[in-house]
């Protein structure tokens, strides 16, 4: 298969640094997951996805579509012959989970030459097959900013309409401004002076939807802007099978955009203002995913308010949290084990149903939450903009 893949700057040996791909041809757009596998291909006509891949922890991989990608886990190309990862110095196989020659460094990373970041694929990592990064000198911070590579990767994978224009390549690749606009989406409305909000949606939700249900946030805080991440509608079942797999933890594409929306706030604040994030139903199930992923230094910069949740947080995972939950909702109660979690932790606040609420009462825009959402958001900033 003719290939070729074009990096963001810097590649930093490609975990996380894809920005597209051509594949015969044709270009595609990759989408990596917070570790730096490649995830999902997406044509850059339609926005669709024509390649999806799932990963154990050492690599194996199941695809879910045709398209065979060449890379996939660590961004590394997989020599299909031979079934193995190229890392550069050296192959490893997923299937053992171990490289399959020794250390081109001999024993300076300890005294298995054959072992893969010593056992620890799910916070460790290793570039180029010769040592662990993340057993010395480099602190996890530093190793989750590479992998999300906020200054040059989430610039070109978020605006990428706006980087392809610079290259006069909108045309050829058939990429428009409201197609990119669909991984993260800013209302342009006034910016806090310390702080700032971001809401993540529920399923079933189109792009007009989820702007609308941004710019309600927006209203109830007297204007202030708010950065979506959406969780665009693929049809009922699909939407439902999705979420269903968020709930037991497997990963979603919306996990990499909610975390490099983080990443870029806490790069870029000029102060230790907490980042307000606000979920509502399957958002809180991405929302509790991402959280669980990041370090505790990140998690401790992050405040959540829990809409209806599809399932509650625990309250190790964030500075600050809320669950507002209607009493007529049975939604939050589908996860009876976290919810009696977090009641135990106190962060669970049951609202009565408003009188002219559905009976299902399962929407950010009911008035049973209308009043606490907007002194709750009223409250985050008064609190950092005095």
């Amino acid at each position: 298969m003719r290939s070729l893949r074009v990096f963001a700057g810097n590649p930093e040996s490609e975990i996380g640094n894809s920005v597209l791909v051509e594949l015969e041809g044709t270009v595609y757009v990759p989408i990596h997951d917070p570790f730096g596998h490649i995830i999902e291909v997406l044509d850059t006509k339609s926005g669709r996805s024509v390649d999806s891949m799932e990963y154990t922890a050492f690599g194996e991989v199941s695809r879910l579509r045709a398209l065979t990608c060449p890379w996939g886990f660590c961004g590394k190309r997989l020599d299909e012959d031979l079934d193995l990862n190229n890392f550069g110095q050296r192959y490893y196989s997923a299937t053992l989970g171990r490289w399959v020659t020794q250390d081109p460094i001999g024993g300076g990373d300890g005294p298995n030459l054959y072992a893969y970041v010593h056992n620890n694929p799910l916070s460790h990592h290793d570039s180029y097959g010769l040592y662990d990064e993340n057993s010395g000198s480099i602190p996890q911070e530093d190793f989750l900013s590479r992998i999300f590579n906020v200054k040059e990767y989430t610039q070109n994978i978020l605006d990428l309409p706006c980087r392809v224009a610079t290259l006069g390549l909108s045309d050829k690749l058939g990429i428009t401004n409201e197609w990119g606009s669909s991984s993260v989406t800013d209302l342009g409305r006034p910016e806090l002076k310390s702080g700032g909000i971001g809401f993540i949606c529920g399923m079933n939700m189109t792009r007009g939807e989820a702007i609308e249900a941004g710019e309600y946030l927006s209203d109830l805080s007297g204007g202030i802007n708010i950065r979506l991440v959406p969780t665009y509608s693929r049809g009922a079942v699909r939407d439902t099978v999705t979420c269903l797999k968020n709930t037991v933890g497997l990963f979603s594409p919306e996990e990499h955009r909610l975390a490099s929306t983080w990443m870029h706030y806490l790069n870029t604040r000029q102060d230790d203002t907490p980042y307000l994030q606000v979920g509502f139903s399957r958002g809180c199930i991405i929302l509790r995913n991402t959280l669980a992923k990041m370090p505790e230094s990140i998690r401790q910069e992050i405040n959540v308010l829990a809409i209806s949740p599809g399932v509650c947080i625990d309250k190790k995972l964030c500075k600050e949290l809320a669950h507002f939950c209607s009493k007529s909702d049975l939604v939050p109660k589908l996860n009876s084990l976290a919810l009696r979690k977090a009641e135990k932790q106190g962060t669970v606040v049951y609202l009565p149903a408003h009188p002219e609420a559905s009976s299902f009462d399962h929407s950010y825009k009911s008035p049973t939450f209308s009043p606490y959402i907007k002194d709750y958001l009223e409250g985050y900033i008064s609190t950092w903009n005095q």
